[in-house]
């Protein structure tokens, strides 16, 4: 039984503290232990339940030196999922990696994870059919006017603009004049922000924004918003709510997506696992009547196993619906990688 072959198979979940070293208290227990969250981490280690693996977790600090216990792990699964607010912990993981056994299944290896930052991601993935990736570059501007010459040098505008290493639409502001006042909220100082070239996706006046999850190659739908407004994120459900057919829109593509949506789009979902390497991550997008992808986001660093206890309670029965599938996905690909590594052996 494969079941038995792979009980009690120990896996590590890494998980890394930023390069500012600032984590956060989750939740306190019992025995005077403690939960912390990072922003920048994937969750799996603590959304994934009852599983018939051994599951053990562990933090990498920002130091350059740390006496890490690997625990004796038949497979490990990194947790740190941004390229650029983690840079110390995903080269003290790289380290780890090449210093361990190469039976040990590694699970989003941490050279994967540093190709997802939004400009690797416009590098890597433009050139596939029907996928289009805006382009994006990093710098490190001091002033208004860097930025403004950046922008004439490699862009049309508008153009959205943010700082490296934020989500959720934090520290993003679309430019489409050039006025000093409009950075009044970014310290200029050489930290790294992003250029993005701005496409208007918007039919009918609304703006649709579809999160795929991707496990082992195959895609799994999240959910679909929508809003009147470009920068769609968890708010926009305030908009669907006021305008029911969207609620009622996104309800038809989550049902219909195995048969409607999915075998139009594996094509590209294929190519774009395979140039990423990850094992698991998302895809923030808006996917056209022809299927044409525009890409928003493309990493693991995403909201994909949590419920948000506060919806409607149809809303989150729908919900767990779809992250139970990932879930059930993620342990699949634990079981049948474990497989293949117990066949080695």
């Amino acid at each position: 039984m494969v079941e038995e072959a792979i009980k009690n198979k120990r896996i590590l979940f890494v998980d890394g503290a930023p390069d500012t070293s600032k984590v956060y208290l989750d939740k306190v227990f019992e025995d005077g232990s403690f939960g912390i969250f990072t922003n920048g981490s994937t969750n799996v280690f603590s959304q994934l339940g009852d599983t018939n693996f051994d599951k053990r977790f562990l933090l990498l600090d920002a130091n350059l030196s740390q006496n890490v216990n690997l625990m004796e792990a038949d497979a490990i699964f990194n947790q740190i999922a941004d390229g650029d607010t983690h840079k110390k912990t995903l080269e003290k993981l790289k380290n780890i990696k090449g210093q361990i056994s190469k039976n040990i299944k590694f699970f989003n290896q941490p050279i994967f994870v540093e190709k997802t930052t939004r400009e690797n991601i416009y590098k890597l993935l433009r050139g596939i059919e029907k996928v289009y990736v805006p382009k994006t570059i990093k710098f490190k501007p001091k002033s208004p006017a860097e930025v403004y010459n950046k922008i004439k040098q490699d862009f049309t505008l508008p153009v959205i603009f943010r700082q490296a290493g934020d989500h959720g639409g934090v520290s993003t502001i679309i430019i489409d004049r050039f006025e000093d006042n409009l950075f009044y909220p970014f310290p200029l100082d050489g930290r790294e922000y992003y250029i993005t070239q701005y496409i208007d996706y918007k039919k009918d006046g609304v703006y649709q924004k579809i999160r795929l999850v991707i496990v082992d190659g195959v895609a799994f739908i999240r959910h679909v918003l929508y809003n009147s407004f470009w920068n769609i994120h968890a708010s926009s459900r305030k908009f669907m709510d006021k305008n029911i057919k969207y609620n009622i829109e996104e309800l038809k593509i989550l049902k219909n997506f195995e048969k409607e949506l999915k075998p139009n789009i594996q094509r590209q979902i294929t190519e774009i696992h395979k140039k990423i390497g990850l094992d698991y991550f998302g895809i923030d997008c808006y996917i056209d009547e022809n299927f044409n992808m525009l890409l928003f986001e493309v990493n693991a660093s995403m909201n994909m196993l949590v419920v948000n206890e506060n919806h409607p309670e149809d809303r989150k029965k729908i919900q767990k619906i779809q992250v139970n599938k990932i879930k059930k996905a993620i342990s699949n690909m634990f079981t049948n990688k474990l497989k293949v590594n117990n066949s080695n052996i």
